[in-house]
């Protein structure tokens, strides 16, 4: 036992040592840990500081073996484990930076679990002391200084040789993903967040009443609603509050503004505050975020009163902010006004569609046509070998699509096998109408509103495509 005792005493002492290192090289995110335990943002700093000396101090103490060390090890992770139950206990979620940059993860039941391992290895640390560990202080003081800074230095230096490793296989691994786009008519080519103009994803969310709601029937009352997603144990998330409320009171009638989190309502309310329950909800099931294509919270998006997207996808409070002073000083704008200001180099989105009179099966069709209604049109090529995994589909789509049209636009009158299974098409020869409303390879797509105008951003490839058209 005396053996395990040893091994478990210096695996403490080393674990200690990194942390404390970590953390100092860290110190921002070590107080956002401490705020998130109750302590006021003008003394968390130093208390994190203190906090990271500590573990430093004890780590240093208990690799010497000096007086009390053991026991004060025991101590420090009583406390740790004492603080993380009592978060667990009450929901909060708090982001712990147990290893500064190196580590973030939400205190959950598995947090309570290591923190009562840890405790336990350093009550067999304490009960297993060998009578040889010393039982005073040294008495060279200037000796043991220097010491226990080398011994720090060396723990903060290895801290940081771990944090340049993870950062480094963090950039390669963004560098692959990049890479790995390839062109833009590569079914993996899809960039972060719904394409602008495409409809949103049926969404089911509940306020605090436990009542369930369409998201598509709440953004149809307003002119657009800006959607942040957040969750209840994000703490950047809490740092919109104030920003939240003041564009509910600048947004008046015709702007909605709806906060979607993913967690309980409760402890939702406990991260950012009461002043957003009344355009609180909560995402019934999966991960909301995830199906308007964004990953990180918090993020935001404005949805027109159509039910379609109406700008990029904003993540992170910089990008959010913009957002919503772009779409407050948008209001009262021309039809697509609000989209144009937050999207204004976007493919030919916002154009009208130009003149045009082309054969179209039997007869013709012109770009008065187009007016009567919402139309979706997708270019399309036989020869090209992308396309032929559309041709089965589009029939489907068309059943499904009852409130558009959908126009296949081609340059050449297509092969009889082609023409039967895709119903009737638009021949516009070297695609030269096509070329001014957005056709970008094929196959491509685009919306038209009712107006004539381009209404969305290019979707290229089918997978685009059918998040356009909202088939997917």
């Amino acid at each position: 036992m005396e053996i395990l005792a040893e091994v478990l005493k210096y695996l403490l002492s080393a674990l200690l040592a990194f942390s404390g290192a970590a953390k100092l090289g860290a110190i921002d995110l070590t107080a956002r840990t401490v705020q998130g335990f109750g302590i006021s943002g003008k003394i968390a700093r130093f208390v994190g500081v203190a906090v990271a000396i500590l573990e430093l101090g004890v780590g240093f103490a208990l690799f010497a073996d000096l007086a009390f060390s053991r026991t004060s090890a025991a101590g420090l992770m009583l406390v740790f484990l004492v603080l993380v139950s009592l978060d667990f206990v009450r929901n909060k979620h708090t982001d712990c930076y147990c290893f500064g940059s190196l580590f973030r993860k939400q205190i959950d039941g598995r947090t309570v679990i290591r923190n009562l391992l840890l405790f336990g290895f350093s009550i067999i640390v304490v009960l297993n002391r060998p009578e040889t560990a010393m039982i005073g202080i040294p008495d060279d003081l200037a000796k043991d200084a220097f010491a226990f800074g080398a011994f720090a230095l060396a723990s903060f230096a290895a801290s940081k040789a771990f944090e340049l490793g993870v950062l480094q296989r963090e950039v390669e691994e963004r560098i692959s993903a990049f890479e790995s786009l390839g062109s833009i008519a590569s079914e993996d080519a899809v960039s972060a967040g719904l394409l602008i103009g495409a409809p949103i994803p049926n969404l089911l969310v509940s306020d605090n009443d436990g009542k369930s709601f369409d998201l598509r029937n709440l953004v149809a009352k307003n002119l657009a609603t800006l959607v942040v997603f957040v969750e209840s144990g994000c703490t950047l998330c809490s740092e919109l509050t104030k920003e939240i409320i003041e564009w509910r009171k600048l947004a008046k009638a015709d702007l909605g503004l709806i906060v979607i989190s993913k967690g309980s309502f409760e402890a939702t309310l406990r991260k950012m505050g009461g002043e957003v329950k009344d355009f609180l909800l909560i995402a019934n099931e999966g991960d909301a975020l995830e199906k308007f294509g964004g990953k990180w919270v918090p993020s935001a998006v404005v949805v027109s009163a159509n039910g379609r997207v109406g700008g990029r996808l904003a993540t992170g409070i910089d990008e959010i902010v913009e957002l919503g002073e772009n779409l407050l000083e948008a209001r009262g704008e021309e039809e697509m006004g609000i989209e144009l200001r937050l999207s204004p180099i976007c493919d030919r989105f916002g154009e009208s569609v130009p003149e045009f009179d082309l054969e179209y099966g039997s007869r013709r069709l012109t770009n008065r046509d187009l007016a009567a209604r919402e139309n979706y049109i997708i270019f399309w090529n036989p020869e090209c070998e992308f396309c032929e995994e559309i041709c089965d589909e589009l029939p489907e789509w068309r059943s499904r699509i009852e409130k558009a049209e959908i126009f296949l636009f081609t340059d050449k009158p297509l092969p009889a096998a082609y023409a039967e299974r895709l119903g009737a098409y638009v021949i516009d020869p070297g695609f030269g109408i096509s070329n001014l409303i957005g056709k970008s390879g094929t196959p491509s797509a685009v919306v038209i509103s009712a107006k004539g105008r381009v209404a969305s951003e290019t979707a290229r490839g089918a997978r685009e495509i059918r998040h356009l058209l909202g088939v997917a």
